[in-house]
């Protein structure tokens, strides 16, 4: 994830993922595993692990992927 600040690794936060397509919002919290900074830039970009998503979320969202997959 593109991000305009740094946040150290292992820092945690709630993260709303709109997909507009299906008029869904995924809302999860989120623990960065590892964070740099972009090269020629101001922003930085970040490993992000689900820490905590709504079983229901979670199944929607492998859902979602494999069909994205196949598409693809």
């Amino acid at each position: 994830m593109n991000m305009e600040d740094f946040c150290p690794p292992n820092s945690s936060f709630l993260i709303k993922l709109k997909f507009p397509e299906v008029n869904k919002v995924l809302e999860a919290i989120a623990k960065i595993v590892w964070s740099h900074r972009i090269s020629y830039s101001d922003q930085y970009q970040a490993g992000l692990q689900f820490s905590e998503l709504n079983p229901v979320f979670r199944s929607w969202l492998n859902e979602y992927i494999t069909v994205s997959e196949k598409l693809a």
